[in-house]
């Protein structure tokens, strides 16, 4: 029998990273750049979304990946950030930032690296090749991020402006940089200029009701980043299906939600933890019980793992979604829920 899980989990962060631990010559032999190439997306958008990955020290195989695969001076400048304790934990065990460091400048360079793309899962999809480069030209957009656009004022300064400050400043590639101005801070003005866009910026997008803008850096920093990752993801961000995710636009005309944005571009930003005292209205656990050992171990449902949206709803359109109060049954958003509790998938 071959499955995709651990004793312990099934998060692909564990799965992978238990297969390329310890870092030692011998992954050399063992462990072949195709295969590093083939697991990368999918462990890193698996490790990126989750803050337990990091804690973990799981991350720490990530990077090691990472540097495998052409990328060496960005593996480095991560693993100098590291925390230290990391080394201690379950993934990092064994392990320390000496010899992540040498094993990250120990790898052969590749004439032609992986190309990367934050928060991509597949190597296949339209913007897979976008280059790293630090010079801002038109955002990989150039028939919407035009001159006219760049040099749009908003807040006292030029969409061009903020993108190149971030490029000189804090070195973002172009791609880094457009993404945080254009995507996260300054959609409304800027949001030609989002490289991985493909919904309309508002002023062109027609009907309000059928599109989900992405999320703007302040509800990507607040409790609504809580959903599982699709290859795009919507959550509600008002009404009575708040905190609800779906993989596809949600309907604003049908009352179940009164507005959404994309969460996609979010996998950089760390979410709020939420007090559960304060959040959850512990009268209504009887529509939640307690969730079954299968559904704890359905690889497609990633709640935090601090258990801050414990409520996951099972059944339904929003399978999957997390949520720290138990989920409206009375509508076809979420037909089942169940809630999450410590140690439940053992």
């Amino acid at each position: 029998m071959a499955q995709f899980q651990t004793w312990f989990g099934s998060k692909p962060f564990l799965v992978y990273g238990i297969q390329l631990l310890p870092l030692t010559p011998i992954s050399d032999y063992r462990d072949s750049i195709k295969w590093m190439k083939s697991i990368y997306y999918p462990l890193a958008q698996s490790c990126d979304s989750d803050p337990d990955c990091e804690k973990s020290g799981w991350s720490i195989l990530e990077l090691a990946v990472l540097a495998t695969v052409g990328h060496q001076n960005l593996a480095t400048e991560r693993a100098l950030k590291v925390p230290s304790t990391v080394f201690e934990s379950a993934g990092g065990n064994g392990h320390s930032l000496t010899n992540t460091l040498w094993f990250i400048a120990t790898r052969e360079q590749l004439t032609e690296p992986l190309p990367l793309k934050e928060g991509q899962t597949a190597p296949d999809t339209e913007n897979d090749n976008l280059p790293v480069e630090f010079d801002l030209v038109d955002c990989y957009k150039p028939e919407s991020c035009t001159e006219y656009v760049l040099d749009t004022i908003v807040d006292s300064y030029t969409c061009r402006q903020r993108i190149q400050w971030l490029m000189n400043n804090l070195g973002k590639s172009q791609k880094d940089a457009c993404v945080q101005v254009a995507s996260l801070e300054y959609y409304d003005v800027c949001g030609k200029c989002n490289p991985y866009a493909e919904t309309k910026p508002k002023e062109d997008s027609g009907s309000e009701s059928s599109i989900c803008p992405p999320c703007s850096l302040e509800e990507c920093s607040s409790d609504l980043n809580r959903c599982p990752t699709y290859e795009h993801t919507y959550v509600c961000s008002a009404g009575m299906n708040r905190g609800g995710c779906l993989s596809y636009n949600w309907d604003l005309e049908s009352g179940e939600c009164n507005a959404c944005c994309e969460l996609t571009n979010c996998l950089s930003v760390k979410p709020v933890v939420l007090e559960m005292k304060d959040k959850v209205n512990e009268k209504s656990d009887d529509s939640c019980p307690p969730c079954s050992a299968e559904v704890c171990r359905n690889s497609k449902i990633q709640c935090p793992s601090d258990f801050s949206a414990p409520y996951v709803c099972s059944e339904g359109e929003s399978f999957g979604g997390c949520s720290p109060r138990p989920w409206s049954l009375e509508n076809k958003q979420c037909k089942k829920c169940c809630k999450l509790f410590p140690a439940c998938d053992e």
